[in-house]
């Protein structure tokens, strides 16, 4: 039987892969005081921290029942693979105005784990 040994190789399955995974990030936050009124909150995102925010969705600050939503939430799905980092920050909305915005926060992409190394394979004749 005659053995032929074929080189080892580095497989190319992160690069691959990082082409076509999305990412989500979910954002909570703690509900205002109810005696604010609020009645959304505004959810802005950047590429860039303390500038260049853009408000992407509004969020409502009570329930169905007309009570304040206990832990308000946004999530930001489907993201494309190699955008990013963003940047977020919220705003809360009452009749009166919207507030500056909260303290901001970062969600970086999501690392694919490096490929395996030294993969070796075996070719051999008959059994």
């Amino acid at each position: 039987m005659k053995k032929v040994w074929i080189g080892s190789a580095v497989m190319m399955f992160a690069l691959f892969c990082n082409g076509l995974m999305a990412w989500n990030v979910k954002l909570q936050w703690d509900q205002n005081d109810p005696a604010e009124n609020i009645t959304e909150y505004g959810v802005y995102k950047s590429t860039a921290s303390g500038t260049g925010f853009n408000k992407i969705a509004t969020v409502a600050a009570n329930d169905a029942a007309g009570d304040p939503v206990a832990q308000p939430e946004y999530n930001d799905e489907n993201i494309a693979a190699g955008l990013g980092p963003f940047f977020y920050v919220i705003t809360a909305v009452n009749d009166n105005g919207e507030s500056d915005f909260s303290n901001e926060v970062r969600a970086d992409e999501p690392l694919v784990p490096t490929a395996p190394v030294g993969l070796t394979i075996e070719v051999s004749l008959g059994p």
